[in-house]
C-alpha cells in the first residue's frame, strides 16, 4: 500500500515525528490512533527513516492483529517473535511449540535481519540464549555436499535433539544406515537426508504419519532444539557444573536446604556425565552467566512502536511478577538455587533497554503512562471505522457519503476479481473509480481508488480528508495469537518426558478441563470453545491451585508407585479409540487425558465460583488397544484413584483458612 504510506506522510505530524526519530526527540509519543491507525503510522516512520520496524504489543492478540496489518501496509512477512513458558519441574510433561516458534524467530532477528518485528514486551524481556550460541548451533545441510554422519549426529545431540526410533515430532532426530531424519524447529514438517556414503545424495520433507517424502528440497537449516544448551562447546558443560558445584557448597551452612544441595550436587554429576538435567531453565544463567534478551539480537537503529504502552507495561509487570513467584516455588520446593533465580529482566532494566533505540508511544487517549519520557507529544486525530464485511453495497453507500464530503476514499477489496465487481457497480451509480491493483496509487480529495488488500479496520483521517474502506482482515488468525498453555507441573517420582511416557494406573490432575466435542465451528469459533472474549481458542476452566497441591501431596502420602503430572483433561460423549481422534484432541488441546464427565463439572463449579479439581487413573491408553485394557484395568484405575482421593481429604485446608482465602 504504497499510496497511502504516501499520503501518511503528508501529514505534519509526521513529517515532525520522522524528524525527531533522527533527531535529539527520538522518544514520542502520538494519540488519538486505534490499532489499525497505529500499525499505518508505524509503518510509514519506518518506510521514511529507513529503520527496521518493531512492533511492541502487550499480548498475543494484539501482536497477531499488528503482524496482519504490517503485512498488508510494508508488503513484507513481519517476525513474530512470543514468550515461552519456563521449564522449572524437572518432572513436568509440557508442549515445546512455543520454544519452538521463538527459537525459529530469534534465529531470523540474528539471521535475517529483518525489516518488520512484532513481539510482546514479555518476549523481549525473557532471558534467553546468546545469539552467537544460536549461531553456532544452527548449520545448513546442503544436497551434493560431504558430510561425516557420525559428526552430524553429534552435532545434533549437542544442540538439543533427542535420538528416537522414529520422527514423530520437533526436537528429534532418527538414523537407520544411510537415512538421516530430522525435525527441526521452524518447518511444519521434518527433513530426510539420503547419504551414499559420506555424500548427501538427496533430501526432502516428509509427512510424519506416512513417513513418505512429500517435497524435496536443496538446502536445509537445522536449528537448535532448545534455549538451554550446556553441551553446545566442549566447555560450557564443565563450566556450568562447576557453577552448580559452587552454589551447592553456599547451602552447607543452611538450614533445610541439604534436600536442594542434593538435586544440585547430582545435578551437576549429570553434566560431567553427559546428560542434561530435566526442568533445564532452571540453570539457564548457569550455561549463560551473560544470558542475552531478545533486544540484543535488535538491529541496532531499529524503530520500536508501542502499542498502548499502559497495557504493555501491565503485562510486562504481571509477566516478571509470575516468572518470580514460579522461582519462589521451585526454590521452596528444593528444586532451585537462589544463584540462578533471575530469568528476566525488571521493568526498570526493560524501560533501560528501550531507552537504547528511538521509541514511539501510540494511544487512542492521553495518557501519563509511559515506558520511556516521551520527549515530543503528537495527536492525530483519526477515526476507525467498521469494515463492510464484503457487502459491496455497503461499501458502496459508505463512498458516496464521504466523496459527498469531499474525502478520497480507498477501497481494499479481497482479490481482483471483487475489485472489479466493484468498480462496476460504483459505474453503474454514476461514480467514476479507479482500478490500481499494485498498490502504488492513492486517492485524490473527490476520487476514489479501488485496490487489492485488506486490514483489520478501515480508517478516516480528517486531516488528510482520506477515508480507507476494507472488507476486514481476511488473512486466517495466526498460530501465535493462540495463548500459550501453562506448564505441567508435576512432582511425581518418575521423570516423564512427554505424554506418550504414561501409562495404564498413572494418575492425571487437571489443571484445566475442556469439552472437546463441543463444536460451534460453523459459526465462526474454534473446536472446544463455549464462552469467553476469545473465540479463537477452546474454553478452559483452571482447577484450584490448593485442591492441586493437596492432591499432590496426598499422592507423596501415599507412597504412590506410579507417575502423576498435572495437564489439560478433555471431556467428550465418546470413547476413544482410534488413533487418530487421540492425536486430534492431544495436539488441538494439549490434553493428557480424556473422558466424559470432568468438563461439565468444571463448568457448573467455575460459573458458582466453587473451587475444584478433576482427578483421573489411566484405565487405558486411548488406542486400538483401549476396549481391550478398559476391562482388563478399570479396577486397578479406580482403586489407585480413590485410594488418593481418600488422602487427599486429609491435606486440604481448615474450613475457616478456606474462607478467608475467598475472601467470604
Amino acid at each position: 500500500m504504497e499510496g497511502l504510506i504516501r499520503q501518511l506522510l503528508t501529514m505534519p505530524q509526521l513529517r515532525e515525528l520522522t524528524a525527531g526519530i533522527d533527531g535529539r526527540e527520538k522518544h514520542s509519543m502520538i494519540t488519538g490512533l486505534s490499532p489499525v491507525q497505529r500499525a499505518s503510522v508505524a509503518a510509514a516512520a519506518a518506510e521514511q527513516t529507513g529503520r527496521p520496524l518493531l512492533m511492541l504489543c502487550a499480548d498475543e492478540q494484539e501482536c497477531a492483529r499488528q503482524t496482519a496489518d504490517l503485512r498488508a501496509l510494508t508488503g513484507r512477512e513481519p517476525v513474530m517473535l512470543p514468550a515461552r513458558e519456563l521449564q522449572l519441574r524437572p518432572a513436568a510433561a509440557y508442549s515445546r511449540q512455543w520454544e519452538y516458534r521463538r527459537l525459529w524467530a530469534l534465529y531470523r532477528l540474528a539471521q535475517e535481519k529483518p525489516r518488520v518485528m512484532v513481539a510482546t514486551a514479555a518476549a523481549m524481556a525473557q532471558l534467553c540464549l546468546p545469539p552467537e550460541v544460536l549461531r553456532q548451533t544452527a548449520f545448513t545441510l546442503e544436497a551434493g555436499q560431504q558430510y561425516d554422519v557420525t559428526a552430524l549426529t553429534a552435532r545434533l545431540i549437542a544442540a538439543g535433539y533427542v535420538r528416537a526410533q522414529q520422527v514423530e515430532g520437533a526436537g528429534q532426530f532418527a538414523l537407520r544406515g544411510g537415512i538421516l531424519d530430522i525435525f527441526s524447529p521452524g518447518p511444519d514438517r521434518p527433513v530426510r537426508c539420503e547419504f551414499f556414503d559420506d555424500e548427501l545424495d538427496s533430501m526432502g520433507d516428509f509427512d510424519v504419519t506416512t513417513q513418505r517424502r512429500v517435497e524435496n528440497r536443496q538446502r536445509f537449516t537445522v536449528l537448535p532444539a532448545g534455549e538451554v544448551l550446556p553441551f553446545h562447546d566442549a566447555d560450557t558443560a564443565e563450566n556450568t557444573a562447576r557453577r552448580i558445584d559452587a552454589a551447592a557448597k553456599r547451602l552447607a551452612r543452611r538450614e533445610n536446604a541439604a534436600a536442594l544441595r542434593q538435586r544440585l550436587e547430582e545435578d551437576a554429576q549429570s553434566l560431567r556425565q553427559g546428560v542434561t538435567p530435566p526442568g533445564g531453565d532452571r540453570y539457564l544463567t548457569a550455561v549463560y552467566p551473560d544470558a542475552a534478551t531478545a533486544f540484543g539480537y535488535l538491529p541496532e537503529d531499529c524503530l520500536i512502536c508501542v502499542s498502548e504502552a499502559g497495557r504493555v507495561q501491565e503485562a510486562l509487570k504481571a509477566f516478571v511478577w509470575q516468572v518470580k513467584q514460579d522461582v519462589t516455588a521451585s526454590m521452596e520446593a528444593g528444586l532451585m538455587a537462589g544463584a540462578f533465580g533471575r530469568l528476566t529482566l525488571t521493568e526498570t532494566e526493560t524501560a533501560a533497554e528501550l531507552e537504547r533505540f528511538p521509541v514511539c508511544q501510540m494511544e487512542s487517549l492521553p495518557t501519563s503512562r509511559y515506558l520511556v519520557a516521551p520527549k515530543l507529544l503528537l495527536d492525530i486525530p483519526a477515526k476507525q471505522l467498521s469494515s463492510y464485511g464484503g457487502s459491496l453495497e455497503t461499501a458502496a453507500t459508505d463512498i458516496v457519503h464521504y466523496l459527498t464530503a469531499g474525502y478520497g476514499v480507498l477501497v481494499l477489496c479481497g482479490g481482483e476479481v471483487r475489485a472489479r465487481n466493484m468498480q462496476q457497480l460504483l459505474r453503474d451509480r454514476k461514480i467514476p473509480a479507479a482500478l490500481e491493483l499494485s498498490g502504488s496509487a492513492a486517492p485524490q480529495r473527490g476520487q476514489v481508488c479501488i485496490t487489492v488488500g485488506a486490514l483489520s479496520a478501515g480508517s478516516e483521517w480528517p486531516a488528510l480528508k482520506l477515508a480507507v474502506l476494507t472488507e476486514g482482515q481476511l488473512t486466517e488468525r495466526l498460530s501465535g495469537s493462540r495463548k500459550k498453555p501453562r506448564p505441567a507441573k508435576a512432582d511425581n517420582r518418575q521423570k516423564i518426558q512427554s505424554y506418550t511416557d504414561l501409562a495404564v494406573g498413572d494418575l492425571v490432575v487437571g489443571a484445566a478441563s475442556v469439552q472437546h466435542d463441543f463444536d460451534l465451528t460453523s459459526f465462526g469459533h474454534v473446536k472446544g470453545y463455549m464462552s469467553g472474549e476469545d473465540d479463537s481458542l477452546p474454553t478452559l476452566y483452571a482447577a484450584d491451585r490448593r485442591l492441586i497441591a493437596a492432591f499432590e501431596a496426598a499422592a507423596r502420602d501415599e507412597a504412590f508407585a506410579g507417575k502423576v503430572i498435572e495437564g489439560v483433561i478433555a471431556s467428550g460423549d465418546v470413547f476413544v479409540s482410534d488413533e487418530a481422534v487421540k492425536a486430534d484432541v492431544r495436539e488441538r488441546f494439549g490434553a493428557a487425558a480424556v473422558e466424559m464427565e470432568g468438563a461439565a463439572i468444571a463448568q457448573t463449579a467455575a460459573a458458582n465460583g466453587v473451587p475444584f479439581v478433576v482427578v483421573r487413573a489411566i484405565s487405558d491408553l486411548a488406542g486400538q488397544q483401549a476396549v481391550v485394557s478398559f476391562d482388563t484395568f478399570e479396577k486397578q484405575a479406580a482403586r489407585a484413584s480413590a485410594g488418593i482421593v481418600m488422602a487427599m481429604l486429609k491435606n486440604l485446608p481448615d474450613v475457616e483458612e478456606w474462607e478467608g482465602a475467598r475472601g467470604d
